[in-house]
């Protein structure tokens, strides 16, 4: 991650120093680009590159300051792979190997980097600003989540090697590379029980597809034609995703700055992490036994907003709802973490001089009502959604501040703005909209600007 010196200098300092007495390094993620108050009261943030004139003006917003931008150019290199492309065998928990009933959808989630010719006559017309602003410039990304969605290691290398010689051939011979991994899919055992557990997904869509119309009445057929229509186009991204992850593990050589994604709302909502707390439990027991032979369908029913009905409010269920929360994020962030400086060691042993940023969530999306079955319902009640966020975030500054030493690249929340997020069509409430949330965030013990 390429800070401006200070704030390497700063990051140095946590580094030899531990975390005792150290300042921290607090930033948003902030895709559309830099808003003055992030400059004014944080020190770096990331934006996905969607223009020339984006850019431009995200980095002159910075000019002048302490403040780093990291740049996520995620949309400019690296595209959809063709569904043609597309493996169409996966692999269930049980280890047994299937072909896939349905053809990928056009629009799935797997990626691809194109060659090292087209990498640099993308990068070519960004090149001028980024020279520009090259002391403003933190680390480039090339593609978000990378072995979830389906780019390798080698891959990643290639490009980002290609990356750095272009950037160089134009005199920015510092430049930084990022990668943000989702959840602890650098870990090869991880990584495998996170691509069987879309293969059950898979397995379920395939059989039902298989046996779900047999012997019905004429009003169940038509139910069930809609549904086989409906499962072409309207299915997760996870029945592509099963089979067409990279599962190897390990950090890229060549890369300076590596974080991972894991979220509360992907915990709760995503069904790849049925498990998973179970699975961390046989590994750290310590931190993580109290989920032992636990799955993520039980504890939702413990929290009161995963009800049907009207919302619960009384002290008693935010209290039992916090210690949940409380729990499973100790048991996620702290047991992940490991599993990353683990693969971080093995890394500079081979050469990688990689620092780790941490990612928190500062969004409303896993905290929202839903109902039994995990649907969000209509009536929100914005106040007591927001003091989860809160509560989520004092989590968030909390751990970074007992290991800073572990993380010298900062703190990052996601999100600053308002988001849509596309791959599940929602709209996600960022910081910036819940006055106790951003006060948290900002009021942290920044560097000195």
């Amino acid at each position: 991650m390429k800070f401006s010196s200070y704030i390497f200098f700063i990051a140095a300092a946590i580094c030899s120093a531990g975390a005792a007495n150290s300042a921290e390094i607090i930033g948003f993620f902030s895709p559309y680009g830099v808003p003055a108050e992030v400059v004014k009261k944080t020190d770096f943030a990331m934006i996905n590159v969607q223009s020339v004139e984006q850019l431009s003006k995200s980095l002159s917003s910075a000019k002048g300051h302490n403040f780093a931008v990291h740049l996520d150019f995620e949309l400019l290199l690296s595209d959809i792979k063709p569904a043609s492309r597309l493996n169409r065998t996966f692999v269930t928990p049980d280890g047994k190997t299937h072909q896939k009933r349905l053809t990928a959808m056009a629009d799935n989630k797997i990626r691809v980097l194109p060659a090292n010719k087209e990498i640099r006559l993308r990068l070519a017309p960004y090149i001028p600003a980024m020279k520009l602003h090259e002391e403003n410039i933190g680390a480039i990304f090339l593609v978000d989540e990378p072995y979830l969605n389906g780019i390798s290691k080698k891959e990643l290398e290639r490009a980002g090697a290609e990356i750095k010689r272009f950037l160089a051939s134009h005199g920015i011979s510092n430049s930084k590379l990022g990668v943000i991994f989702a959840s602890g899919m650098f870990n090869r055992e991880f990584a495998t029980k996170i691509d069987r557990s879309a293969g059950a997904y898979a397995f379920t869509i395939d059989n039902h597809h298989r046996n779900g119309g047999k012997n019905l009445a004429p009003a169940e057929k038509k139910e069930w034609n809609s549904w086989k229509a409906a499962i072409k186009t309207g299915r997760l991204t996870t029945y592509d995703s099963a089979g067409n992850m990279f599962i190897g593990g390990g950090i890229p050589k060549g890369y300076d700055v590596v974080a991972f994604d894991f979220y509360l709302s992907t915990i709760l909502l995503d069904g790849v992490h049925e498990k998973t707390l179970d699975w961390l439990s046989m590994r750290y027991p310590e931190k993580c036994g109290v989920f032992k032979g636990s799955n993520m369908r039980e504890l939702r029913q413990r929290l009161s907003f995963f009800r049907d009905g009207s919302v619960l409010q009384g002290t008693e269920n935010r209290e039992s709802d916090k210690a949940m929360l409380d729990s499973i994020f100790e048991c996620r962030m702290s047991a992940t973490s490991d599993l990353l400086h683990k693969e971080i060691a093995k890394a500079r042993k081979l050469g990688t001089n990689v620092q780790a940023l941490m990612i928190s969530e500062s969004s409303n999306n896993g905290v929202l009502e839903f109902d039994a079955k995990g649907n969000i319902e209509k009536d929100q009640p914005a106040k007591l959604n927001e003091s989860r966020v809160y509560d989520e975030v004092k989590r968030g500054v909390g751990f970074y501040r007992n290991n800073m030493a572990r993380f010298p690249a900062g703190l990052m929340f996601f999100t600053y703005q308002d988001e849509f997020d596309t791959g599940i069509k929602l709209h996600v409430g960022g910081a910036k909209n819940m006055p106790s949330v951003i006060h948290e965030i900002t009021s942290i013990k920044l560097v000195e600007k």
